[in-house]
């Protein structure tokens, strides 16, 4: 897999869950420690459980936009450093996807409430999705 490649996908799961990049990046580093992986473990957890609550900001806000693109352009960028592609151009693609990624995933959780799908069912099916993309991501890194 390319590290553009790999940028698109790390960034499309950061703008879904803006946890998912960062962690699956930290999580299969050789280097990390258990308390850099602690500390991402529960970042993610943090964000998995604040997902559910209404009260949380749109995706789409700035609030909710800006740190999914930043974590998707810090999680392509150390992906491709990883795996020795262009840094630079690998935090571009993984901001934009992460962008892309965040309209994704808000057009599936409007999509799924007006079909009736719960949306806790909903969340749930996205976290799995963002998750798997990043790990893919990660995959022979």
């Amino acid at each position: 897999m390319t590290a553009l490649v790999r940028a698109f996908l790390v960034g499309a799961a950061s703008g879904g869950r803006s946890q998912a990049g960062i962690t699956a990046v930290r999580l299969t580093a050789r280097d990390a420690g258990a308390l850099s992986r602690l500390a991402v473990g529960s970042a993610a957890i943090g964000e998995l459980v604040a997902d559910k609550h209404s009260d949380v900001p749109s995706r789409l806000s700035l609030p909710g936009l800006a740190p999914r693109v930043l974590l998707g352009a810090t999680a392509a960028a150390v992906l491709a450093r990883r795996t020795r592609g262009a840094v630079t151009v690998a935090a571009l693609v993984g901001a934009g996807a992460s962008v892309g990624g965040a309209i994704m995933g808000a057009a599936w959780r409007q999509a799924a409430a007006n079909t009736g799908i719960p949306a806790v069912s909903a969340a749930i099916g996205e976290d799995v999705l963002c998750y798997a993309l990043a790990f893919t991501a990660c995959a022979g890194s």
